[in-house]
């Protein structure tokens, strides 16, 4: 049980995205409600979690990604944040490969989310850069600048052409090897919106 002075002088955060590990973790509320949304989150199948902004949405999906990390029983559990996108609306009438840009955009922050899950599971992740220089410099370079007011110096970007959806689930696939996990799940908040 979190301390009443521990929780006094903490500043509250509005979203759980900005919250560390340690504060989402004392600060989580369990209940039959929400064990039931864990129970979801973490079985097969796609899920949609719907419910207006400060409801927990993202909360319960970072819970379920740390049981993940924690208990090697559980799935991958990649977390991608979304909610940049509207940083990349612009591009609807700059850019003629704004979809293209979007797309590759969402695949970089998969395969970032999957360097993430390996390292909070404190496995090698210099094995997922492959032969054909996907790093995760060259993936945060990408990210940085697709999140940024010039993003239509994107055109040229070598990730545009590298970046695919079954190089993703190889990927993943490696991912599962590498920490012995049957299933993979992948949390994708604020995909809703975009």
């Amino acid at each position: 049980m979190v301390k009443t002075e521990q929780i006094e002088n903490k500043e509250f955060e509005e979203r759980s995205d900005y919250l560390d590990e340690s504060d989402l973790l004392n600060w989580n509320v369990s209940n039959d409600y929400f064990i039931n949304i864990q129970r979801e989150l973490l079985g097969p199948g796609s899920r949609l979690l719907m419910g207006p902004r400060g409801t927990g949405k993202t909360h319960q999906m970072r819970i379920a990604h740390q049981k993940c990390v924690k208990e090697e029983s559980k799935p991958v559990a990649i977390f991608v944040s979304l909610n940049k996108y509207f940083y990349l609306e612009p591009l609807l009438t700059k850019a003629p490969n704004a979809i293209q840009l979007f797309h590759t955009w969402v695949l970089c922050k998969i395969y970032i989310g999957c360097y993430s899950f390996l390292k909070a599971c404190g496995k090698e992740v210099q094995i997922l850069d492959d032969n054909e220089n996907i790093l995760l410099s060259n993936l945060k370079e990408f990210e940085s600048k697709a999140e940024s007011p010039y993003s239509s110096q994107l055109d040229n970007d070598t990730l545009i052409q590298k970046l695919n959806i079954g190089k993703i689930i190889s990927l993943i696939e490696t991912v599962m090897s590498i920490t012995s996990r049957q299933r993979a799940l992948i949390f994708l908040d604020d995909a809703a919106l975009t």
